[in-house]
């Protein structure tokens, strides 16, 4: 299931990419519209804020297209490939905001 799991998909590879790719790899991966990934996430940060914590996880365990690891297994694994750059800064800043947002009362 590891394998399989949906990948990011930023916008040099689908223009119809917002902020990361997340709700747009999942769309793609499970064959429904983004349209609709895009509400239920939206809904789910608005309504109850556990959207966000899951969106920031899916952010830090999806890859990137074209890229084997996640921005977590580059921290993890303390890669210095340079293919992997904008996934270091991308793990090293979702994991900053996790903590501010932890420190800041979590999604209340």
């Amino acid at each position: 299931m590891w394998t399989t799991r949906p990948v990011r998909l930023p916008r040099s590879q689908s223009p119809n990419t917002w902020f990361f790719g997340v709700c747009e790899g999942i769309a793609v991966r499970y064959q429904v519209s983004p349209v609709l990934v895009r509400l239920v996430v939206g809904l789910s940060v608005t309504l109850g804020g556990l959207g966000l914590w899951f969106y920031l996880v899916a952010l830090l365990v999806m890859p990137r297209y074209g890229v084997p690891l996640s921005p977590v297994e580059v921290l993890l694994k303390n890669e210095r490939d340079p293919r992997y750059t904008p996934d270091r800064e991308v793990g090293t800043r979702t994991l900053i905001v996790g903590i501010i947002l932890l420190v800041l009362g979590g999604t209340g």
